[in-house]
């Protein structure tokens, strides 16, 4: 009987830095998130940069209480705003209470470097965006916030 197994991942995430990758556990059946059993993150995956020679990430951050792993690229490295990247994991990279993940080969990944993690919205200033002030019928005293 095959081996299936129940842990998945979403797609790794180039952090808006460009020194780290952010890695989701999620279950394969449902896509709900799992979290990563502490001390089980050993086997280090692998990325490319517009195709070249692998890059080793290096400390895995993540506890019990976390749902991914955030890994970080060796000092001094950095992921270029809009390189192409790609991901390379080995069979049992880390383990959930559900099992272990599988592998990846060279799989595309979304690079997030130069940009915010809120999307692509274009770097503009909005003044009073997001504050809102009390619904009163009579005259008050209320401070802003200072931008």
């Amino acid at each position: 009987m095959p081996f299936v197994s129940q842990v998945a991942y979403e797609t790794p995430v180039v952090c808006s830095s460009g020194k780290s990758v952010r890695v989701a556990a999620t279950l394969a059946t449902t896509g709900a998130p799992i979290t990563i059993t502490a001390g089980s993150a050993t086997v280090m995956p692998t990325i490319r940069i517009n195709g070249g020679p692998p890059i080793t990430l290096e400390r895995p951050l993540y506890t019990a209480a976390h749902l991914g792993i955030l890994y970080f690229l060796p000092a001094g490295q950095q992921v270029p705003k809009d390189a192409s990247v790609t991901f390379s994991a080995a069979d049992n990279w880390f383990a959930s209470s559900v099992g272990v993940a599988v592998g990846a080969t060279d799989m595309p990944i979304v690079n997030r470097s130069g940009k915010t993690i809120y999307g692509d919205r274009p770097p503009v200033m909005r003044v009073g965006y997001n504050y809102t002030g009390p619904a009163c019928r009579y005259w008050s005293y209320e401070q802003g916030i200072k931008n």
